[in-house]
């Protein structure tokens, strides 16, 4: 009990009662702080078992990746936007020294409690179907970003009907089970894991659209949107996605960096009515701008990436994509390859008109010498 003891004995109290709560732990709060410390650290230890079939999907993959080096060496994976919960609690222990890598480790007896157990726990959640339901819940929250608990309820229930593998039953124990839906809760509202600000897409809903109603999504849409954490690729199987891939491979990503990219696409496209959200959106073509022969080419890969933007589904458009709500839309100008997004026009894209000397002719076609186009749009 020590190890596990250490880790928990800085809590406050309410917080060991979440940390109880996810892992299937009940304690009352009547009881002192000191005794639920007590049992609760008894069965985190003891027990992995059980608090490990709980354990969300993508921790216990994530956990398995990191018994596959040495206990205690640091491990520098790509920064996700949202940690474990298994590292949230120090159970994992990471830092974020570095701006874009994230350094992970694991302790000795943190890998001698569960190593006997993590391969069943994963095993048993792909065959019972747990996973898959884990899969939806998720799914439902990236498409929409923030719910009414009351909604997200209903939506998830209503899915599960239409296209759920499994009885009402499991699904059921899974609502009431996943950290999930207890981790990202807050005032009567679901969120995303990622989701960093929930109020500011609640604000920005009345604003953007006058409709209120969720657009309908299929329960192979949300569990597609739901899958791979932490890095989501929506609308994978559009022809605006398979055209995107295929330009970005082109360009010299592989599989893997591309999927990480579109994931950064569709995080960036949420807020392309904030200028420097909108530049971020094509930074994977104007990261590889020397690898265009024409500007043409280079314009072409930026009508591909818009296009695929504008097709995703908008936390703040209630799950609708651009295209079909008629705002937050990013529009090439074609002779000034600058975008438009709330605004009627906007020049905040030179950057993605290829670099000239300050005196040469913007590449644009203005007239205007670079420095006096879109050269001055750079810092």
């Amino acid at each position: 009990m020590p190890y596990i003891y250490d880790i928990l004995k800085s809590f406050r109290k309410n917080d060991l009662l979440d940390v109880g709560a996810i892992f299937g732990f009940d304690v009352r709060s009547s009881n002192r702080k000191d005794d639920i410390l007590d049992r609760l650290s008894d069965y985190i230890q003891n027990e992995p078992g059980k608090w490990l079939s709980l354990m969300l999907e993508r921790d216990l993959n994530f956990l398995k990746a990191l018994m596959a080096f040495p206990t205690g060496k640091p491990v520098w994976l790509e920064y996700a936007e949202y940690p474990t919960i298994l590292e949230a609690i120090g159970l994992i222990h990471w830092s974020d020294e570095d701006e874009h890598f994230r350094k992970v480790w694991i302790d000795q007896e943190f890998a001698e409690i569960v190593s006997g157990h993590l391969d069943k726990a994963i095993m048993e959640g792909e065959s019972s179907g747990r996973f898959e339901h884990e899969r939806l819940l998720l799914g439902i929250l990236n498409i929409y970003g923030v719910m009414s608990y009351g909604d997200f309820m209903r939506t998830a229930i209503s899915l599960f009907e239409q296209g759920g593998n499994g009885d009402l039953r499991g699904f059921f124990l899974t609502l009431r089970q996943s950290p999930l839906v207890m981790v990202y809760r807050h005032d009567g509202y679901v969120f995303s894991p990622c989701v960093e600000k929930p109020e500011e897409i609640l604000q920005a809903r009345g604003r953007l659209s006058k409709n209120r109603r969720y657009r309908k999504i299929s329960y192979a849409q949300a569990v597609e949107a739901g899958s791979d954490a932490p890095f989501f690729v929506l609308n994978a199987g559009s022809p605006q996605c398979k055209a995107l891939f295929q330009a970005l491979s082109d360009i010299g990503y592989d599989d893997i960096v591309i999927r990480r990219k579109l994931h950064d696409m569709w995080m960036d496209s949420q807020f392309v009515d904030v200028e420097e959200e909108a530049e971020a959106v094509f930074s994977a073509v104007s990261d590889k701008q020397d690898s265009f022969s024409t500007f043409e080419e280079y314009q072409a890969c930026m009508q591909i990436v818009a296009d695929y933007v504008n097709s995703l589904p908008k936390w703040k458009l209630r799950g609708r994509s651009s295209e079909e709500a008629g705002t937050l839309r990013v529009v090439l100008k074609s002779d000034s390859s600058t975008v438009d997004t709330l605004k009627e026009a906007s020049s905040l894209m030179g950057l993605f008109v290829r670099h000239a000397d300050p005196d040469e002719p913007c590449p644009c076609g203005s007239g205007l010498r670079y420095r006096n186009c879109h050269g001055k749009y750079l810092s």
